[in-house]
């Protein structure tokens, strides 16, 4: 057992399984953020549609003269029209963030489902004339582990695996193949773990530019962050070590500072 577990066949599909799956965690939480911005930039589009057929349908009835009862009924009519697109498109939005906040639980609460059916709106409301439609080119996962959970969740794992993928790396570079499997895989998961901490704690230096209501962490700065942390185990160990010691330090410094001024 023990010489299994020490395999470089183990080690292989563990890393091919940890590179995979965060992977897939990483086009999931990208393309998430890509819907959403798809979604908010055709509320965008629908909103200065509206305005701009009102001004024309203004435009043509001024100067046509006609009866001011008939310009009100058809501008209504645009708008209501207008008003339904931009309801519906708003509901996908708020299930788009909703599984970005909180997962699914329901198959029809995925960013395929979602997708899909953004697709088939677009096309209901497409003019008769007009052959050409939208089409939404999106890239999203076959893994279904990575489908229903929140965004956040899936850059925990992602790190968590990136952890343990450049931890166990790290033993392919020596000269000689000499591994203690449980040791290295501990030592990845824990620095996965610790690095999506420091990631969250100071999110602000890992941020994607977007919506200012939902934050949401750079997937790739996470999983590199951590795989380096997994390849330099030791370093990124002495690393916590030294700026923890370096606070203690500072903190009685200020203490004793404080005591002093008493």
């Amino acid at each position: 057992m023990e010489k299994f577990l020490n395999s470089k066949i183990l080690s292989v599909l563990v890393i091919s399984f940890c590179a995979t799956i965060s992977t897939a965690a990483i086009v999931e939480v990208m393309s998430r953020q890509e819907m959403l911005s798809i979604l908010d930039n055709k509320v965008i589009e629908f909103t200065k549609e509206g305005l701009e057929t009102n001004q024309s349908l203004l435009t043509e009835f001024t100067k046509k003269q006609s009866d001011i009862v008939e310009i009100v009924k058809i501008i209504e009519s645009k708008n209501e029209e207008i008003s339904t697109r931009i309801r519906d498109i708003r509901k996908l939005s708020a299930r788009m963030k909703t599984l970005i906040l909180g997962g699914s639980i329901k198959k029809s609460e995925t960013l395929e489902r979602i997708a899909l059916e953004y697709q088939v709106l677009i096309k209901a409301n497409l003019d008769d004339e007009n052959n050409e439609g939208e089409i939404l080119f999106y890239i999203t996962s076959n893994i279904n582990l990575v489908k229903k959970f929140s965004s956040t969740f899936l850059i925990a794992m992602l790190a968590v695996m990136s952890g343990v993928v450049g931890s166990l790396v790290t033993v392919f570079r020596l000269e000689t193949y000499s591994i203690d499997f449980l040791k290295r895989l501990v030592l990845g998961i824990t620095t996965g773990f610790i690095s999506f901490l420091i990631i969250k704690g100071g999110r602000s230096l890992f941020l994607l530019e977007g919506n200012d209501t939902l934050p949401i962490m750079n997937p790739y700065s996470a999983a590199l962050f951590s795989l380096i942390g997994g390849m330099f185990t030791e370093k990124f160990f002495k690393l916590l070590g030294d700026l923890f010691d370096s606070l203690i330090e500072k903190l009685t410094i200020k203490k004793e500072g404080n005591q002093y001024t008493k």
